[in-house]
């Protein structure tokens, strides 16, 4: 009987959590591969497990067993009439919120479903517990076994399912695992009803069970279970959004975070596995010190590195609090109501991290908050030591002295940080790489002395982790942050000192960022401020596109351009009179900020009249008629990657049917960690097109200061010829196909192929 009950809440929760990679990189592309989309459908699915483990709570409190299993079999039916579940075919207007679409858009294909196999784990626990088996008064092996099933679920989509199947065959595989799953746990619940101890002759479990049941659970209790299962959710949506924001949002990303999450309550959960709460407590201290230091210095390399420590963070505190909450489980005649609240924990951090957060916060402080959070999850130091003699009460004195302490003694670290940053500024040369040093060591010294003290640490860490996202203190001047959906949008001024001949001038740089990845640039000053630069300068490969298709004097011509992506409107510096400019752009903050004079120009000034299409690009694009443009320019980045959905053969066929025969895509693909060169090579080959690459490395010696920034492009044309001119530019190859794995398509991508492994 335990077997069964073992297969079934396994398979569940596997079904539970391919489901959410699945879902999610169906709706991805309607929404422009935001890392957003990922939180905001987390929100969605801890909201639905809430949902389901409040279902179970109800039912298994106010029905008899047999009644309980004939409403559930009726809910699992209705369910699966919503299979298979396939995405929208449209995507939000312009003016709607995305969040609000894409949850309503969940509800739709996803709700029910995953609502109805999100009951699986808590009911067939309480009908395990109600059996005379002999393991029935300790069920939360089955708990066990249910994370087991999530954690290879997970893994097992990005690795495999992703790669084998394509989205409508994942949506029909899921639907007939959903029927196995389904009858497995009508079979579970019809061997409780067999093997459930009769009324009149209870054994000592069932006796001891109902005892439990009437004891109390007090509310400080219950919200202890909130809030440790708040912290490790919340947690983990910061590390995902911080990965995926700098490297690329997709499945294997997601799923990462996920399962180490996972990981951590298989571990806290264990019957096998006890690391004690002191080794948890000091490891996570310092955990919270190596991670506040990373944000202090805005650390991003060496990659895997810095990768590591976030995701160790994550199982460091992950692991304090599911083992606060194992500590605390109560009996099972109690278990559906445990679930219960921490599913409320759960989803209240994805709300928080989702919803909340973006509208409260202009920048991105909900992941070091939650650091912070994780360190007053730590138990006091002497917890749990061997008594001492009873001090008596606290004096007026030792009260005034305990407070003044906790006041001022979290206070120390940062000042010394901001004491020794100030310092650095005027003694330390720039280039000397010394500041770190002086700066972060006695900051990282003050905080380590106070460690065992748990509210003066976790005080400290907070002050310190609020200073490490604050934008200005980098010194540059911030002249516009906006927070949207689609990201962190970062408008600073910097002044760089340009030789002119001999003459040094200083001239002022308007700068835009996403993460930390720049996304445009203008020099604002006569002269200059008509000049493309950072990845658009006329010496790289976007210049050379320019000349190879116009140049009147020898009769080629640019009649119409289109761009996804518009960035601060760098491109359109190319614009000659008696052209028409076409953009298309998924944020409409970026749209505000490239065409507000006071922090760039480039739209303004343009020769050509710009016209400018809210959207995502390849939705937007689809409906422009064909053969639209001489030129298209993509150019559509979330931070440091181009949306996944925008580099697939699917993608690229469109973008060479929107530009006449002789016209030509160029697509910008630079990318810190993915080789997407190969992806190229494999759609051109497959498309029977010509395509061309450049990687530009940037400027000479003695070029420094002319904002040119290395950059890799490629260029296709639906006709050979259309690439001829630019063929004999210096510095163009031919594109090469990739090995196996490298040919993207809507519904079989992975990033595994493609990324750089070093």
């Amino acid at each position: 009987m335990a077997g069964v009950f073992t297969i079934a809440i396994f398979l569940a929760a596997s079904l539970l959590f391919v489901v959410q990679p699945m879902v999610a990189k169906g709706l991805l592309p309607i929404l422009g591969g935001a890392p957003a989309v990922w939180n905001t459908c987390m929100v969605f699915f801890q909201a639905a497990l809430l949902a389901g483990y409040l279902y179970s709570h109800a039912i298994t409190t106010r029905l008899g067993l047999k009644s309980q299993l004939i409403v559930h079999a009726l809910v699992l039916g209705a369910a699966g009439l919503a299979l298979p579940m396939l995405a929208p075919g449209e995507g939000p207007d312009a003016e709607a919120s995305p969040t609000l679409w894409l949850l309503k858009a969940l509800a739709v294909s996803a709700g029910l479903p995953f609502f109805a196999i999100a009951t699986s784990g808590p009911l067939l626990q309480r009908w395990f517990s109600n059996t005379a088996h002999p393991r029935a008064h300790d069920p939360y092996f089955l708990y066990a076994a249910s994370n087991a099933g999530s954690l290879l679920g997970l893994l097992a989509y990005p690795f495999i399912i992703e790669r084998v199947l394509s989205l409508p065959e994942q949506a029909w595989a899921w639907a007939g695992a959903y029927t196995l799953a389904a009858i497995l746990l009508l079979a579970g619940g019809l061997l409780a009803v067999k093997n459930s101890p009769k009324p009149d002759k209870p054994t000592p479990e069932v006796s001891e069970r109902r005892r439990d049941r009437a004891e109390p659970i007090e509310w400080p209790r219950r919200l202890r279970w909130v809030f440790y299962a708040f912290v490790p959710s919340s947690l983990m949506l910061g590390v995902t959004h911080h990965l995926t924001t700098d490297v690329a949002s997709v499945p294997l990303l997601w799923v990462v975070p996920l399962g180490l999450y996972l990981l951590t309550m298989i571990l806290a959960f264990s019957e096998k596995v006890r690391i004690p709460m002191r080794w948890l407590s000091a490891g996570w201290a310092l955990l919270a010190l190596c991670l506040t230091l990373m944000l202090l210095l805005h650390a991003r390399e060496p990659i895997a590195l810095v990768t590591g420590i976030h995701l160790l963070g994550l199982v460091g505190g992950g692991l304090l609090c599911h083992q606060r909450l194992a500590d605390d489980r109560p009996p099972p005649a109690r278990l559906t109501e445990f679930y219960l609240w921490l599913a409320i924990g759960g989803a209240l951090g994805g709300v928080f991290n989702a919803l909340v957060a973006p509208v409260l916060f202009s920048v991105v402080l909900e992941y070091p908050l939650t650091i912070a959070l994780a360190c007053f999850a730590r138990p006091l130091w002497n917890a749990g030591a061997s008594a001492a003699p009873d001090p008596g009460p606290e004096t007026a004195a030792q009260r005034r002295r305990r407070l003044t302490g906790l006041a001022l003694l979290p206070l120390i670290p940062a000042l010394i940080h901001l004491g020794m940053t100030e310092i650095a500024s005027i003694f330390v040369p720039e280039e000397s790489g010394l500041t770190p040093w002086l700066v972060d060591g006695p900051t990282a010294l003050a905080i380590a002395l106070l460690w065992r003290r748990r509210t003066v640490f976790a005080i400290a860490i907070t002050l310190l982790l609020v200073i490490a996202v604050m934008p200005w203190r980098t010194g540059e001047r911030v002249l516009d942050l906006e927070r949207t959906f689609f990201g962190v949008l970062l408008t600073t001024r910097e002044t760089i000192r340009v030789d002119e001949g001999g003459v040094i001038r200083e001239v002022p740089v308007h700068i835009i960022k996403h993460g930390t990845t720049f996304h445009g640039a203008q020099m604002m000053a006569p002269g200059y401020d008509r000049v493309p630069i950072t990845y658009y300068h006329p010496e790289g490969p976007l210049g050379d596109t320019f000349r190879a298709m116009h140049n009147p004097e020898e009769g080629r011509r640019l009649s119409r351009v289109g761009g996804v992506g518009l960035g601060a409107g760098a491109a359109a510096a190319y614009a000659h009179a008696g052209q028409r400019w076409t953009f298309i752009e998924i944020d409409p903050a970026m749209v505000r900020v490239a065409r507000d004079p006071r922090l760039f120009t480039y739209l303004r000034d343009s020769h050509a009249p710009v016209d400018i299409i809210i959207g995502d690009g390849r939705i937007r694009l689809a409906e422009l008629p064909e053969a639209s443009f001489d030129l298209l320019i993509v150019d559509a980045f979330s931070s440091d990657s181009i949306p996944m959905h925008l580099i697939t053969r699917e993608a690229i066929e469109l973008y060479l049917s929107r530009v006449r025969s002789r016209g030509v895509v160029v697509m910008h693909i630079s990318n810190r960690y993915l080789d997407l060169e190969p992806v190229i090579g494999s759609i051109a080959e497959s498309l029977g097109v010509r395509a061309l690459v450049r990687a530009d490395f940037g400027p000479g010696p003695g070029a420094e200061d002319s904002f040119h920034y290395a950059s890799t492009w490629v260029a296709l044309s639906p006709e050979p010829e259309g690439l001829d001119e630019l063929a004999r530019t210096i510095g163009w190859f031919p594109v090469e196909p990739g090995g196996r794995g490298s040919l993207w398509t809507d519904a079989d991508s992975s990033i595994l192929p493609v990324l750089r492994w070093r």
